[in-house]
């Protein structure tokens, strides 16, 4: 991790205008591992990254003018040999988790880990980019929930950072905050890991990753994106319009899901809203009537996860969460990408 001053990271961002790409809930030590993946695509198209993590829940940005250099790259490419050794780390990497956790090499895993994050990248943007339905079907093929980087970000992950915690006396929010290379040499600092549990930039530039934890640079970071960002959404906004991920019609309750400790307030038959959904989310999935998400393409995890589950899904309305709210009555029809809300929680 490289240290760049405060001051050049923050003229560096704030010169450039940023595209939203995605937001999730992840732990510093995945988009560390994910950021190392950043520099290494193999792609002539190297994409610079920001991402803004607040309490545990990560946005990451991408310069507009590489998205649509990787988008050309993508189209003109084969996705089997974009993907062929991404499938071979992915094979690798599910070998090394058939072992007992406690002989599993932390290091040996976190190098697997992050070259199947390459393949976790590459399935995006191709369900982002491609136009060929081969493309999507191996890219989900590799984003699969049953493949060796699913297994690991809900598994094995989980158990390293729980392991962390008890043999430091951390708390789970400060285990979400250390590097590969803290928990594997168990050398950190706890007043560093609770300020970037508030807020932290991890940049990647120049194939080059660099990690900012001082408020006031991110402050400054935060109102340039929220600045660049910001669309105005009419009041009066009752229908939302997005991507059919799976068909169906459902109607329900809507509970806005974030991240893990929002499970607990959805009940069976709701409609799950969040911005992206990710594998550790699947148990709130499996117990929802429908799913809407913000985000996402045809490969995206809500996607995937949908068709397995033979839900009705769409994805990709952009608003989603910031027009519905918890307790709002709505109805989902993916035969048509539509969510009309037919009452508002408290009316």
């Amino acid at each position: 991790m490289n240290n760049a001053t405060h001051d050049d990271i923050v003229s560096w961002v704030t010169q450039r205008t940023w595209s939203k790409v995605v937001s999730r809930p992840l732990s510093l030590f995945e988009l560390s591992c994910s950021a190392q993946a950043y520099t290494a695509l193999p792609l002539r198209t190297r994409l610079d990254s920001l991402v803004l993590s607040r309490e545990g829940v990560a946005t990451r940005y991408c310069l507009p003018s590489q998205l649509a250099q990787l988008a050309a790259e993508i189209r003109a490419s084969d996705p089997a040999t974009l993907l062929a050794d991404c499938m071979a780390a992915d094979t690798a990497l599910g070998e090394l988790l058939r072992k007992p956790f406690a002989d599993i090499d932390p290091t040996k895993f976190i190098r697997l880990y992050v070259e199947s994050w390459k393949g976790e990248l590459l399935g995006y943007y191709i369900g982002e980019y491609s136009e060929r339905t081969t493309a999507h079907e191996t890219a989900t093929q590799l984003r699969g929930t049953h493949n060796a980087q699913h297994i690991a970000a809900t598994q094995y992950v989980p158990q390293l950072l729980a392991q962390t915690v008890d043999d430091h006396a951390l708390t789970p929010e400060e285990a979400t905050c250390l590097l590969p290379e803290e928990i594997t040499s168990g050398t950190f600092s706890r007043v560093d890991l609770r300020a970037r549990y508030r807020e932290y930039v991890l940049v990647t530039r120049n194939n080059t990753i660099e990690l900012l934890s001082d408020t006031a640079g991110n402050a400054t970071i935060a109102a340039h994106l929220e600045t660049e960002s910001a669309e105005p959404i009419p009041s009066t906004t009752t229908t939302l319009h997005g991507s059919t991920a799976y068909p169906g019609t459902a109607q329900g309750t809507v509970c806005l899901v974030h991240k893990e400790a929002d499970m607990h307030k959805l009940h069976d038959g709701d409609i799950l809203v969040s911005v992206m959904t990710r594998t550790t989310l699947l148990p709130a999935m499996k117990k929802a009537a429908a799913i809407v998400t913000d985000e996402g393409g045809v490969t995206c995890h809500a996607a995937i996860v949908a068709r397995e589950m033979k839900k009705p899904c769409i994805i990709g309305t952009k608003i989603a969460t910031q027009i519905l709210k918890d307790g709002d009555v709505v109805e989902v029809d993916a035969e048509h990408g539509e969510v009309r809300i037919v009452e508002r929680a408290g009316e």
